[in-house]
């Protein structure tokens, strides 16, 4: 169970299945480092409900800037799988970015392994979890003056 309480005390959940931890605690790092304002967790700030990010439509209403998050969580997970090296990360963002006319972005290799580093040490977190046990983050890496969502991950 994914569950993101809102600025204003509003709470948005919902079951998002085995894998897709996996994939939300990659949005969570690279939104992030990378202060993506308009990424997974900022439209839940926003007020949109995770079951309303899965929906083809309205992710597709919302333009491509969310896509810049989409493809650096896909990246990392990629990364994390092995099914990338990390020499060729960097360009795996940058292809897919040029594919959807977002400019490309310059990733020191420090990022780069700071990235995975969080991202493998919120697994192990989440995979430590027992049944009915739950953990929390804080997505604070925003600018000023823009809603914040506090995402928690429940084993179920």
């Amino acid at each position: 169970m994914l569950s993101c309480t809102r600025p204003d005390g509003t709470l948005a959940s919902a079951d998002i299945g085995p894998n897709l931890p996996h994939h939300d605690l990659a949005h969570f790092v690279v939104e992030r480092a990378f202060d993506l304002q308009d990424g997974f967790f900022g439209n839940i700030a926003r007020g949109y409900t995770p079951i309303q990010l899965s929906d083809k439509n309205i992710i597709q209403s919302l333009g491509v800037s969310p896509y810049r998050a989409e493809i650096l969580a896909r990246a990392l997970g990629s990364l994390h799988t092995g099914a990338c090296s990390p020499e060729q990360f960097e360009d795996l963002v940058n292809a897919e970015l040029a594919s959807m006319g977002l400019p490309s972005m310059r990733i020191q290799p420090t990022i780069r392994d700071a990235l995975l580093a969080e991202f493998k040490g919120h697994l192990t977190t989440y995979q430590g979890l027992r049944d009915g046990d739950s953990m929390s983050l804080t997505f604070s890496a925003l600018a000023p003056g823009v809603a914040r969502s506090n995402p928690s991950l429940e084993r179920p």
